[in-house]
């Protein structure tokens, strides 16, 4: 739960990854939008939720993993 009054930034971090690899900042992401492109097909993706606080807490949510994305 968060109080909307002490939120100081929200920031959303998009990432990919092959297989059960490690996963990856997507740094060309935009922070709302994400466009799938040809690097990520085969991979899966997800968002994080990065949201810091007036009393310097950072809390962390992330999306439910889409993927592996395959071509039409």
């Amino acid at each position: 739960m968060l109080d909307g009054d002490a939120i100081e930034s929200v920031h959303i971090h998009w990432y990919r990854r092959k297989g059960n690899g490690h996963w990856q900042l997507v740094a060309i992401a935009s922070e709302t939008t994400y466009q799938l492109g040809s690097d990520d097909l085969g991979r899966s993706l997800m968002a994080v939720l990065t949201v810091s606080t007036s009393d310097g807490n950072v809390k962390r949510t992330n999306s439910n993993v889409i993927g592996p994305i395959t071509a039409r």
